[in-house]
């Protein structure tokens, strides 16, 4: 989720892109201070402005917003109060946590790859390593990719 604002030069209109896929063809639905922007061909909702956005809450950036909970929450109240039933989730988990390998042992179809264990606190992951300075005792930086 990606949300903008900048009242000098558009306005008090809070800008949510929810996705960052290309939109080929686009339809547009205003119900009350909502517009949503919706992919024509399916009608999924691609992302949405929300005009009088001060009213909702309270905003004191230009540019990119921070999203929080909080934010998340206002936005989801917001849309309520317009009628607007759109349902979304934000990740807020970590993207990059630090782990210990505890283990290395040789790929056995790979001269330069290594698999490794690697303890990230909630769970141990396996993961296959091409870096030589890596071993087993360390601590790393990892990131986790969505699955």
């Amino acid at each position: 989720m990606i949300v903008a604002y900048n009242k000098e030069y558009v306005g008090d209109v809070l800008l949510v892109q929810l996705t960052t896929e290309d939109v080929l063809a686009v339809e547009v639905e205003r119900v009350g201070d909502v517009v949503l922007i919706k992919e024509k061909t399916t009608g999924e909702v691609k992302g949405f402005n929300l005009f009088n956005a001060s009213k909702y809450m309270e905003i004191n950036v230009n540019g990119n917003v921070e999203v929080t909970e909080e934010l998340v929450e206002k936005i989801k109240a917001a849309l309520k109060e317009n009628g607007v039933e759109l349902s979304f989730d934000v990740d807020f988990s970590p993207k990059f946590v630090v782990g210990y390998v505890e283990e290395k042992e040789k790929h056995p179809n790979a001269d330069k790859l290594s698999v490794c264990k690697v303890n990230v606190g909630r769970e141990v992951l396996q993961i296959v390593c091409g870096a030589p300075n890596v071993d087993a005792g360390q601590k790393v930086v990892l990131r986790k990719l969505e699955r």
